[in-house]
This record gives C-alpha cells, structure tokens and sequence, in this order.
C-alpha cells in the first residue's frame, strides 16, 4: 500500500492504493515486495488502484472514479504472461436500493471524462472519503504505463486481507524519492 501527504505530515494521507507485486513465501511466512517507485499511470496520470482479485495468470483492479459525471470503479486487468494492462469497463458496485451488484458494464470510450478518487485520512480526526485528482480525458488510445512517482516523501506498508474480507496492517515506512 503506497500512501502519501500531499500538504505535509499535517495534513491528510492520501493512498494511491496496492500494488501487485508482493511475493509470499509460504514457508517461512516472509512477505517481499518489489515496490520500485513506479506507478501505473493511465495517459501520464497518476491513478488509484486496489486490488480486487489476483491468481497466478492475472490481477484485476478497481479504480475509483467519476467518469462522466458518475461515481464508478473502472477495473483494469493485468496479464502476467505479457505483462499488458487492460481496461475492461466500469462498474457501479453495489446498488443502494437493492444490495445487489449491478449486472452491466460501461464501456469506457475516447472523450470519456475521469477524474480518478483517491482514499484520504486525517488521522486527527479519524475522518476518512475520498478525493477528487485532476481529470482527464480518454484519448483514442488507452495507454496504461508506469511511470516514476514525483518527488516526496511516501508511506509504503503492507495490508494483508484474510478469507473474510478483513484487513490487517504492517507499520507504515517512510521512502523519500529524490531524483
């Protein structure tokens, strides 16, 4: 999980959200992560990502965002074997009046509008949601990429999710990228 302050230590932590490169060594019980100072970029901007689902053939992602208007999460899927990204669609999660996941996809198009949303916390005031970034528009071709984080200081732990969906956190350490 890879966190920042924007506004200094004072201020929220905004998360950029998971990453998927984590190794578990059975055996010993010893968790690895690759974590480089890469982030996925979709057309040179920076995007939230949480991991929905992964095996050893793939990972599946949600981004949350507002596209056109509309709170979603755009899910991206990453082969393994090619080390591609796609975007499948977005979603609109679980509807209010129902309890019941939507059924249909949104297909994401050139001119669509996102603005990605980033999970905040104030650990002040234990409050926590979520922010808008800059928005952007889909071009007529996707182009999902990593991309080196900016200059800062970042948080980086690992959160581990057990069969029923809940989650345990390691201590949060602080990187610095300078370049």
């Amino acid at each position: 999980m890879v966190g920042i302050y924007p506004d200094g230590p004072d201020g929220p932590l905004l998360m950029l959200g998971y990453d998927h490169y984590v190794n578990m060594d059975w055996e010993t019980g010893q968790l690895q992560d690759d974590f480089t100072g890469e982030w996925l970029t979709w057309d040179g901007n920076f995007i939230s990502l949480n991991v929905v689902n992964q095996d050893d053939d793939y990972v599946l992602f949600a981004m949350p965002a507002i596209l056109n208007g509309e709170e979603v999460d755009i899910l991206i899927y990453f082969d393994w074997e090619t080390e591609t990204f796609e975007v499948f669609g977005a979603w609109r999660g679980i509807g209010e009046a129902t309890g019941m996941p939507d059924k249909n996809f949104i297909r994401i198009k050139p001119g669509d509008e996102i603005i990605p949303l980033y999970e905040y916390y104030i650990e002040e005031t234990d409050e926590e949601g979520y922010t808008e970034g800059e928005l952007f528009t889909v071009g007529e071709e996707i182009r999902l990429e990593y991309d080196w984080l900016p200059e800062g200081d970042y948080l980086y732990g690992l959160a581990i999710v057990d069969y029923a969906g809940n989650e345990t956190y390691s201590d949060f350490v602080e990187i610095e990228f300078t370049y």
